[in-house]
């Protein structure tokens, strides 16, 4: 019997042209004249995408959809179309609907960099639902062993750790909180509620010795890895987190006239706005790096292509496009090794207290270093500060009787 349909078939401009519309497509057999024509037009989800590389792997997923459903029995003159209601119910494509949502939020209810981390992993976890066989999975039928597999994939494969896997694992209960709270009869049950959080260590403030400190530059420079250097460096002057905030800065948050570094409210531990004090090395370092000349949207560590796998040899200092969360941890991974650092201890994250204990130990005023640290009060810093094994009140200890008089 010949058959009903020919495709569906990818439609890509000439030249892969972004600005032009991308869709899928097919022809169907008309069941009044019986003639072969086109039949379907689907561009969902296609904007959202900004590279040829990933409008051609939606393009597939659609494919996929719609395959599934033809050899079901669904035609496209169907009155009501099963197509959309499928699409609206895959979890492929509500990770899609779900982000542009979020996008659409941006700035008024979510920062633009919570949506950068949000998009980041999402797409990571549809990635792995296309590659992995569950294209066409329906939202309500997803189980508890899908996710679970999908995060020990990951955690394995890119060492992820108990605060990582905790983040993820977090951000994609948010998005089926999502439809499970505003939609009826699409999540029934959280799948990932009840899924267990990891561990996290807590290893406490440590700084790297002079030696080590010393080490570490010239390591990183002997190895070609300047531009971990200099993510290390921002840690070091201004006190960052890195996977939370250094990793997401753009040149608009340095306001050179004030000689302060603005941490949004979305990036910020403590979720207000924050702003920190450029110490005039710091801002020696800027200038170098022609930070005041950039566009202000560009991320200071970034990348010119929005490809997930692009190559390193491409990321440099002001770009469009944020690298991975967990990049630069994975890069200093072996220099934690060569320290003897063992893996539930900070490694990156060491240079701020460095930072905080080299200001202590040059007489550096308490006040101040408070407002780099962001402490809400002088008595947490002088807490912190003791952690350190740094004598916040330069106390010189010589009372006392010798034991052997």
């Amino acid at each position: 019997m010949k058959p009903k349909w020919e495709g569906p078939f990818l439609y890509e401009p000439p030249n892969g042209d972004l600005k032009k519309d991308w869709f899928v497509w097919l022809n169907y057999q008309h069941p009044i004249t019986g003639k072969m024509e086109r039949a379907g037009r689907y561009n969902v989800g296609f904007n959202q995408y900004k590279t040829k590389a990933e409008r051609r792997q939606h393009g597939k997923a659609l494919i996929i959809v719609l395959d599934e459903l033809l050899k079901d029995g669904w035609t496209p003159y169907e009155e009501y179309s099963v197509f959309t209601a499928q699409r609206n119910t895959s979890l492929v494509g509500l990770i899609d609907d779900y982000l542009e949502h979020c996008k659409s939020s941006v700035p008024d209810s979510l920062s633009d960099n919570t949506y950068q981390k949000y998009q980041q992993q999402l797409n990571l976890f549809k990635d792995w639902v296309l590659s992995s066989g569950y294209g066409n999975v329906d939202i309500g039928d997803v189980k508890k062993a899908l996710v679970t597999s999908f995060m020990e994939h990951h955690r394995a494969k890119r060492g992820w750790s108990g605060k990582t896997y905790n983040d993820y694992l977090n951000n994609i209960t948010t998005f089926f909180n999502y439809y499970h709270n505003n939609y009826d009869d699409l999540v029934d049950k959280v799948p990932t509620r009840s899924l267990s959080r990891k561990k996290v260590h807590h290893p406490g403030n440590k700084a790297w010795n002079d030696w080590q400190f010393k080490r570490l530059k010239e390591m990183m420079l002997d190895n070609g890895d300047r531009l971990l250097y200099t993510f290390c460096s921002f840690i070091y002057y201004a006190a960052l987190r890195n996977e939370a905030e250094a990793i997401y800065l753009r040149a608009g948050d340095f306001n050179f006239r004030t000689k302060t570094l603005v941490i949004d409210s979305g990036t910020a531990k403590n979720r207000t706005t924050e702003y920190i004090p450029l110490y005039p090395d710091f801002l020696d370092l800027l200038y170098e790096l022609g930070i005041d000349k950039m566009p202000p949207e560009y991320y200071i560590f970034g990348k010119p292509r929005d490809i997930r796998n692009l190559s390193a040899t491409e990321f440099r200092i002001g770009a469009p496009y944020p690298l991975g969360q967990d990049y630069f941890a994975g890069k200093f991974r072996p220099y934690k090794v060569a320290m003897g650092i063992p893996p539930t201890e900070h490694g990156i994250y060491r240079y701020k207290h460095t930072r905080a204990q080299h200001l202590g130990e040059d007489g550096e005023d308490l006040y101040k270093i408070m407002k780099l640290l962001r402490h809400r009060d002088l008595a947490t810093t002088m807490i912190y500060m003791r952690g350190l094994g740094v004598d916040t009140q330069n106390t010189d200890y010589k009372k006392g009787r010798n034991f052997n008089d």
